[in-house]
This record gives C-alpha cells, structure tokens and sequence, in this order.
C-alpha cells in the first residue's frame, strides 16, 4: 500500500473520530440539567460560553448571554416566582433573548469616575448611561441588526467598579440560533466602537433548569 494512501485512511480516520467526539460532547450538554442554585452557578461561569469579554485601555468589558431558564431560576431563588407560575412566566420570556452588558473600570471605583476629575464629567457620563447609551448598543444576530428594546443602568454609587446594564433584544432566530455580535456605540469614555461575540454553538443544547 502507498504511503499516500496509508495518510489518507488515517486521516479519514481522525476526522471520523473528531465527528464522533463532537456529537457525544453535544449529546451530554443536552441532558445536563441543574436545580436552581446549581443552575445560577452554572451560568454565572466563564467557561460555559455564555460570557463574552475584553479589555481596552483601563476597561474590561463582558457580554452575558441569559438564557430563560437562567432568568426564572433567579427569579425563583429572589422568592419573586413560585411553581404555579414558572410556565406562564416562561411563556411572557420566550420571543427575546437577554443579556447583561458589564463595565469594569480597572483601578477606580467605579466607571462614572473613571480617567476623569471633575464632578461635570461625571454627571455627563450619568446622564449619558441612565438616557442615552441604550440608543448606542445593538445585536448582529445573524444578518439581522436588531435595535435594544428593553435597557436597565444599574448605579452602584461607588461601591463597585463594574457597571451593570441589563439589556433585551428581538429574538428571529429561536428555532436555530445564530452566531451574535454585540456592539456598543461608544461616545462618552472615547473608545468609540467596542464589539463582543458569541458563537451559536455554545447556546445550542444548554443545560435545562429543574424546578421540581
């Protein structure tokens, strides 16, 4: 037998097993499932590919993709969702994907006060965030550019440096998820474009919550 056939085999070979190796990886994601603590653990971890970030200059950036099932088990778990309701409520969810955009200024105590010392900056920066930035940020899912529907600033008055701003979009993709970009608008820190992904394979198959 040739040394150019014996390559060819072993390389049929390798890709066969690579096949076989995705779809079993693919198969235990989709039978995974966790109660409501082990649920909220689950998703709050970086290395579940919900979580997108980067860092520029002196901020760090983070994109957190929240599935529904992640969003009634904090609601079960803050008492504001009892059994009765978690059908319901599931349906009031469906037909829009959410997500937690997060700001983390390194060094300071937080993003309004950031690189800047005077209380004019940082009042602008307030106003910008709690009236304007939502008119600055949208989701490529797919090819569809989706505009921010619902946008929530969470001030922290000092006492954290990582800003949280809940964010909800359009979802025209539930039956077959897309690859999804976040971009942020920048026009109040002088960063100008800033853009986060999440790849589609890594929300396919999540693990399911139980509630029973």
């Amino acid at each position: 037998m040739l040394i150019k056939d014996i390559m060819v085999k072993k390389n049929k070979a390798a890709v066969f097993c690579l096949l076989l190796l995705m779809v079993a990886t693919a198969a235990c994601r989709k039978e995974r499932a966790f109660n409501v603590p082990g649920y909220i653990k689950w998703a709050n971890a970086n290395d579940n590919g919900l979580v997108a970030g980067k860092k520029i200059q002196d901020l760090e950036f983070q994109l957190m993709y929240k599935p529904v099932d992640y969003i009634l088990a904090c609601e079960i778990k803050n008492g504001a969702l009892n059994a009765a309701a978690i059908d319901e409520r599931r349906r009031e969810l469906q037909g829009y994907q959410y997500y937690t955009f997060r700001i983390k200024a390194v060094g300071s105590n937080e993003l309004l006060s950031e690189g800047n010392g005077n209380e004019q900056e940082y009042y602008s920066r307030l106003e910008y965030f709690t009236s304007y930035a939502q008119e600055d940020m949208m989701l490529v899912d797919g090819t569809d550019t989706l505009p921010c529907l619902l946008y929530h600033y969470e001030r922290n008055f000092g006492l954290s440096p990582v800003t949280a701003i809940t964010l909800s979009f359009e979802n025209p993709h539930k039956e077959q998820l897309q690859d999804k970009t976040f971009i942020y608008n920048d026009r109040i820190l002088g960063l100008g474009k800033v853009s986060l992904m999440l790849k589609a394979e890594d929300l396919t198959g999540l693990p399911q919550l139980i509630t029973e």
